[in-house]
């Protein structure tokens, strides 16, 4: 099929000239891009685990059914992306790898997607695979932005060189998980003050911080109530909050903070409580949390 051709309406002859009425308005038409899990659709596919990788397809959908073929081209890791790659042919090293699954073919600069929608249709998909490598650096999440553009188009409402949609993919950081150690893990009602200790850490053992990294951890009540009238009280601290320091090519904060914690022994027989410690950071410009916990007995409840 041809190009569309949209003509006005002849209104008639005023006073010898020919009067056209404009055509009607086209609807808006445009293409968007997705990567899902099922070729028809199914569930968005918006986030994969370093390490992990997720075979998907890339699925290109119009608004109308174009009047004769569209081809889109779909390029990789575009401006907005933060992760990064570098291929020399068809052999690519860095944060990710991908190829199109019908042909086994390595998506490079040189060897995008190319999808096409034939006369009719709204929509077509092509299998894709994408791994993500995993590092030692804790990073935080980073951004895999796919983007289409009209690479050849036979309907005049999806023309050349047309924007095609964009996908961004997050690539999440195994290595981000914040953790906190206390010690000891446990008080009990009515015994007295009890120093607490508290330290950070990242990730595995092997990873890595690029930058030194704050980490602000808040002391409150989880189950157990804070304050004087409530089932425990602390000291040592300003605003029940600490800061520790990781500092960078590390992994674990360069020391403890400690504070002391006083269990109130309110005469009732109860369960054991929790005072709840959440840690807060920033990595790679992302926030991250923790927690961690110190369990408050009844001693009347402990065997002796």
């Amino acid at each position: 099929m041809g190009r569309v051709l949209r003509l006005g309406l002849v209104l008639g002859l005023v006073g010898g000239l020919l009067v056209v009425a404009p055509p009607p308005a086209e609807a808006q038409n445009t293409l968007s891009l997705d990567f899902t899990t099922t070729a028809s659709g199914g569930s968005s596919i918006r986030g994969i685990r370093e390490g992990g990788s997720a075979s998907g397809f890339l699925r290109l959908t119009a608004s109308a059914a174009v009047s004769d073929s569209v081809t889109v081209v779909v390029d990789f890791g575009v401006s907005g992306s933060t992760a990064t790659r570098q291929c020399t042919g068809q052999v690519c090293t860095g944060d990710w790898n991908a190829t199109q699954t019908a042909t086994n073919t390595v998506i490079t600069a040189s060897s995008p997607v190319y999808v096409t929608l034939a006369a009719g249709q709204t929509s077509f998909s092509t299998g894709v695979s994408i791994t993500v490598a995993d590092d030692t650096v804790v990073e935080g999440p980073e951004i895999l932005r796919l983007s289409g553009r009209v690479f050849f188009s036979g309907d005049d409402r999806y023309p050349n060189n047309a924007a095609a949609g964009s996908v961004d993919i997050s690539l999440d950081d195994e290595d981000d998980g914040l953790t906190l150690s206390v010690d000891p893990g446990w008080v009990g009602e009515g015994l007295g003050a009890t120093v607490v200790s508290v330290s950070a850490g990242f990730g595995g053992a092997t990873s890595v911080l690029t930058g030194a990294t704050a980490v602000t951890v808040t002391v409150a009540g989880g189950s157990a109530t804070l304050g004087a009238a409530g089932d425990f009280t602390v000291s040592g601290l300003s605003n029940n909050r600490f800061t520790l320091s990781i500092p960078a090519g590390s992994v674990s904060s360069s020391g403890s903070v400690s504070f002391t914690l006083v269990a109130r022994d309110d005469g009732a027989t109860d369960a054991s409580e929790t005072v709840a410690l959440s840690a807060a950071a920033s990595v790679g410009g992302s926030a991250v949390s923790g927690s961690g916990s110190v369990l408050i007995y009844d001693v009347s409840q402990m065997a002796i």
